[in-house]
């Protein structure tokens, strides 16, 4: 067994604050893209029924540009977001001397995809960023392809590589090991006091 999950004799808190801030930050993106993903889909169905309230409400195509945007955003948010978790949990794994975790590469290839957009080219179409001739294999040209969509693609993938169900299961996945973490921890706890 490695350290106990929290060593303040050593001062490794840190590392366990800021797993459990981007922690509780990722679960807020997770259901914020949720609920920004519903309200999207029934603006699209009133849009497409050409509903109008009897108050004059009309769903426009600038609103559902607007909310298209803000899904956008939202979702690199919690990429970020679930990125920087991953990367402060293997921080808590190595402050208490447990076996190295993997981190999730693809997460990472995302996160610097969307931090190092503006170095990117636009394609012809105007719906994804591409990687410049001869960058580094950092950033955009990492990814599949060497290109990052912008908006919401018509294949349901985020950023054209991954589902909305496939980013919120690798976000629960590790809000999931965290959580295991401090089960170990309350476990320790319980034992301290019993001493």
């Amino acid at each position: 067994m490695g350290e106990r999950l929290q060593n303040w004799a050593e001062g490794d808190d840190i590392p366990l604050f800021l797993a459990r801030t981007w922690a509780e930050q990722t679960r807020r993106m997770l259901r914020e893209v949720d609920r920004l993903r519903a309200e999207y889909r029934q603006l699209g169905r009133d849009y497409d029924r050409g509903y109008m309230g009897s108050d004059g409400y009309e769903v426009s195509e600038d609103m559902l540009n607007r909310a298209g945007r803000a899904i956008w955003a939202a979702e690199c948010l919690l990429v970020v977001s679930a990125w920087s978790l991953d990367v402060w949990m293997s921080k808590v794994y190595k402050a208490r001397k447990r076996k190295t975790r993997q981190q999730h590469v693809a997460l990472g290839q995302l996160r610097n995809a969307i931090m190092h957009l503006d170095e990117g080219e636009f394609d012809e179409e105007g719906s994804f960023v591409l990687a410049r001739e001869g960058r580094s294999k950092h950033g955009l040209a990492a990814l599949p392809g060497g290109r990052l969509s912008v908006g919401l693609s018509w294949d349901g993938k985020l950023f054209g590589l991954l589902t909305p169900d496939e980013l919120a299961a690798l976000a629960s996945t590790l809000l999931d090991e965290l959580n295991s973490e401090f089960e170990e921890f309350r476990g320790d706890l319980v034992e301290l006091f019993r001493d």
